[in-house]
């Protein structure tokens, strides 16, 4: 007898996020020359170090905050020029010991944090200290840092303010609900089919940078004209029973949406990997008029699995393949799928800012939240 509910929502705080990123990231179309795209677990790894640095920043006591770091310039030669945050190597030293920081010191690294965020736009909303840094640093009005200790304690009082946890505790509560309800809808699919085909990829409208607001609206267009697809008895989507989706940014290429979709291996057999370059090529040649991109492999991945021992093998393929809801491995590699699809919001959330400025900032529904079952297409 199977286990009633396989999948769980309690796996998702156990693993750094940026190693899940690292997990499932795909880089890769398939066909020769295999073409290798920008990948977006390195800048994970960043976010996650910047996130850090801002913590030490502001968590400390009163008294420690205005030792470390209310220094003037007279004192530079008196003061180590170590920092936690490195950014020529984007390593966080955890070891080391803070020291009082010059006003030059802390003025290179607000400048460091400022100028990789700056990779992403305005209409991109983080959650939490991130957030708050770029909301202080526009209050600033391009003060460029100049009163370093002034920005920190604006910081400081920005993070700590109920309106930046409100925010922070609606938008996780809502990434809670979706994985929850994520789970929930795979593990209704296992009690019926007791086994899955499961396909991800990620997808793009087109392969040039494209930052700009717009290519949300044309990411979401053919991301309505590739679900309705789902509808229809195409053989790219024969056997589909349920799917997933999430549209996220890249601050390289721009806005990608990544699809997980599930299948019914009594009806739709072969090749995983072939069922997933079939898809791809109907969204780069049917829903993109060949414009589009469509990753269905991770570089990283078929690496190992070409060069580990048999042992590696089944964890190392791009894709998650056949899913069994009696075998613990197989259920291991999707819940590992599910809480990458979650974490990807470490990645900010478009959220166009209002022309009056008297509206509040809102997210668009059609982001984050998509689910769904299409048991029509299980019949030839």
């Amino acid at each position: 007898m199977p286990a009633l509910s396989p999948l769980t929502t309690r796996t998702r705080r156990k693993v750094p996020i940026d190693e899940r990123l690292r997990s499932w990231d795909l880089d890769m179309q398939p066909g020769k020359p295999r073409i290798l795209f920008q990948s977006h677990y390195s800048d994970s790894k960043k976010l996650g170090i910047i996130h850090h640095q801002i913590q030490e920043w502001i968590f400390q006591e009163e008294e420690e905050f205005d030792t470390t770091y209310f220094i003037s310039d007279d004192d530079e030669e008196n003061t180590g020029s170590e920092t936690p945050f490195d950014g020529k190597s984007g390593n966080l030293d955890t070891n080391h010991t803070e020291v009082k920081l010059s006003h030059g010191d802390i003025v290179k690294k607000l400048r460091e944090v400022s100028s990789h965020l700056s990779a992403y736009p305005p209409s991109i909303l983080f959650t939490s200290y991130i957030e708050a840094f770029r909301q202080t640093e526009s209050s600033n009005h391009g003060d460029n840092f100049r009163d370093s200790f002034a920005f920190l304690r604006n910081l400081r009082t920005h993070c700590q303010s109920d309106d930046l946890k409100k925010t922070s505790r609606h938008i996780e509560r809502g990434e809670r609900k979706t994985h929850r309800r994520h789970v929930e809808q795979i593990n209704l699919l296992l009690k019926e089919h007791s086994c899955l085909q499961v396909v991800h990829l990620v997808l793009a409208s087109t392969p040039n940078n494209d930052l700009s607001d717009n290519s949300f609206s044309k990411l979401k267009n053919h991301r309505n004209g590739f679900l309705k697809s789902l509808r229809h008895r195409n053989n790219a989507f024969f056997g589909t029973v349920g799917y997933l989706w999430r549209i996220y940014y890249h601050p390289q290429v721009g806005f990608r949406l990544l699809m997980v979709i599930l299948l019914d291996p009594g009806q739709r057999k072969g090749d995983v990997d072939a069922i997933a370059t079939e898809i791809g090529e109907f969204w780069f040649r049917e829903i993109t008029n060949k414009l589009g991109v469509a990753l269905t492999l991770s570089y990283d991945r078929e690496h190992r699995s070409e060069n580990g021992d048999e042992k590696e093998l089944s964890s190392s393929r791009s894709q998650v393949g056949k899913v069994c809801c009696d075998n613990p491995q197989d259920i291991r590699r999707l819940q590992s799928l599910l809480d990458y699809l979650s974490f990807l919001s470490v990645y900010g959330y478009y959220a166009p800012i209002p022309d009056d400025p008297d509206k509040k900032r809102r997210l668009p529904r059609s982001q984050s939240r998509g689910y769904g079952p299409w048991r029509r297409n299980t019949k030839p």
